[in-house]
């Protein structure tokens, strides 16, 4: 049974995809977007690239009040670099992700607003959790709770997920770590993760997530549990015929691990 009737696209939808290391976000992001012609994978502005630089421009001008104030009244440790990128990028990606332009897709957020906000305010110098900073922080976590449409938490046992870590290609900072250290990581990683999630649903009491076991769940049913939460249609790609979709994720699956 679906969640909603089901009608067409006619806007977009932002997704973030969240959870430990090894749950199989990636993974999901890319077979779905090569599965389904609605969904597409959507990246933060990157600060390296010129292109971006008027958004980086604009929205460090928005902030300017905010982060004279911060720099001239907060001590030691200063935010790094990348973490100044992230609080700009914070404080506009929203506006590009509802652009009328580029309408009717549901839009995959791999280390998105969600992941950002988590690290800087989890994981960031003390700075950020002072005074100076809490008009920006409930700016961002209204905003954010108001533009996210569904969460969707992945997740697995501790050993399938070390398992997938220490075998994947990808580097990661705890890949190959003694097991007590990763389980330490993964546990800090959920427990401020489910803190940015909190802060969020007080500014959206309705904010849809879903969660899932991906050493259970096959990423075909989460892309169907996906639409049917959105009360979206479900559509594939013309060369996609349903009966090939299991294998197309499998193979998806096989070549980012």
């Amino acid at each position: 049974m679906r969640d909603k009737p089901v009608r067409p696209l006619t806007k977009n939808y932002v997704v973030e995809l969240v959870g430990p290391a090894g749950s199989g976000k990636s993974t999901l992001a890319l077979a779905l977007s090569l599965i389904n012609n609605s969904a597409v994978i959507s990246s933060a502005p990157n600060f390296h690239q010129i292109r971006h630089l008027p958004f980086f421009v604009n929205n460090c001008l928005r902030i300017t009040p905010n982060l004279v104030s911060f720099l001239l009244t907060e001590k030691r440790p200063r935010p790094s670099l990348r973490q100044f990128v992230w609080m700009i990028t914070l404080t506009g990606w929203h506006h590009l992700l509802r652009e009328p332009e580029s309408t009717g897709k549901i839009l995959l957020l791999d280390q998105g607003p969600i992941f950002l906000m988590t690290d800087l305010s989890e994981f960031g110098p003390d700075c950020f959790q002072s005074k100076n900073m809490q008009a920006w922080w409930a700016g961002a976590y209204k905003h954010w709770a108001n533009t996210i449409d569904l969460v969707v938490w992945l997740d697995a046992p501790d050993s399938v997920l070390i398992n997938r870590i220490n075998s994947r290609t990808k580097q990661h900072v705890v890949k190959n770590k003694p097991p007590c250290e990763i389980l330490n990581f993964q546990s800090l990683s959920r427990q401020a993760l489910n803190q940015t999630i909190l802060k969020l649903s007080a500014f959206n009491e309705y904010l849809k997530i879903l969660r899932f076991d991906t050493s259970q769940v096959s990423p075909l049913i989460v892309g169907h549990r996906i639409f049917s939460s959105l009360g979206l249609e479900e559509g594939t790609r013309e060369a996609d015929p349903p009966e090939n979709l299991s294998q197309q994720f499998a193979s998806v699956k096989k070549m980012i691990d």
